[in-house]
């Protein structure tokens, strides 16, 4: 699951269009619920239910059919936040193909993982990032919830954080020289970071604060300067009307800075 990939790849979450919320009666009870992560910025979206009434996610109609044609297999359905993206999980005993391949329509154009059961239970060896951003950004629609109590081993993602950290220096050497346009590339910085950011204060036992705070934070706890983040989100607020240069510096300074980074990380 490389995440600056996957996060680029990802449609835009769309706006509600008078359409019913996924789920029905389910996603209406799930209101009282909360996400399980304690940033002030997400506690501040719930407490407007803004994620659960104003983001259509998968259509009802969409939604009851998948769960009828799944039946006994489904044993849970998810809402996972990833930064502005929301994603619907379902954990199933079992795949078959040819019972997928009768939901093909249904599932083009939703933003969507399918987990076996024992993928969960077997795989947080190989995906303790991901896992620890789903475990902390997820609501339980119904069913079983397998990520709440999940434990993350700080050994695995140690190893998974350095990976993901040198990977990102490869491709953002390859995006730049492939990017049509440098906008584009400044983009999907942010949003594929943040998921870095909530394993970087796991580390370090520390609690997610929003994006901004943890910056910080992680500046401070690794002894790192991440200026060029708060810059970032500064060119995002104002469109990315920069010059050439100036994306070309900040591209150049992540570029250092996550160097830097992952070195740190490599000697704890």
């Amino acid at each position: 699951m490389e995440v600056l990939a996957e996060v680029a790849s990802e449609a835009e979450v769309p706006e509600e269009d008078g359409k019913k919320i996924a789920g029905s009666k389910q996603s209406r009870r799930a209101i009282g619920h909360k996400y399980t992560n304690s940033s002030t910025v997400l506690r501040k979206l719930l407490t407007t239910h803004y994620l659960l009434l104003t983001i259509q996610i998968m259509q009802t109609t969409k939604l009851e059919k998948i769960k009828s044609t799944l039946g006994d297999h489904l044993l849970s359905i998810l809402r996972y936040q990833r930064y502005k993206t929301e994603i619907v999980v379902f954990v199933v005993t079992n795949v078959d193909y040819q019972v997928l391949d009768s939901l093909r329509k249904d599932f083009q154009g939703e933003n969507f993982i399918i987990f076996k059961e024992d993928e969960i239970v077997n795989g947080k060896d190989v995906f303790p990032l991901e896992f620890l951003h789903i475990k902390n950004n997820h609501l339980l629609v119904e069913g079983h919830d397998y990520f709440t109590n999940l434990k993350i081993s700080k050994k695995h993602l140690k190893i998974k954080l350095e990976f993901e950290l040198r990977n990102k220096l490869i491709y953002l050497r390859e995006q730049f020289l492939l990017a049509k346009k440098r906008r584009n590339l400044l983009k999907i910085i942010i949003p594929s970071l943040a998921i870095i950011f909530e394993g970087l204060n796991f580390l370090k036992d520390q609690e997610n604060q929003g994006i901004e705070k943890d910056i910080q934070n992680i500046g401070k706890n690794y002894s790192v300067d991440l200026a060029v983040l708060s810059d970032l989100i500064e060119a995002e607020k104002n469109g990315y009307n920069l010059t050439g240069e100036k994306k070309n510096q900040l591209i150049q300074d992540l570029n250092d800075n996550l160097v830097i980074l992952s070195q740190k990380v490599d000697k704890i």
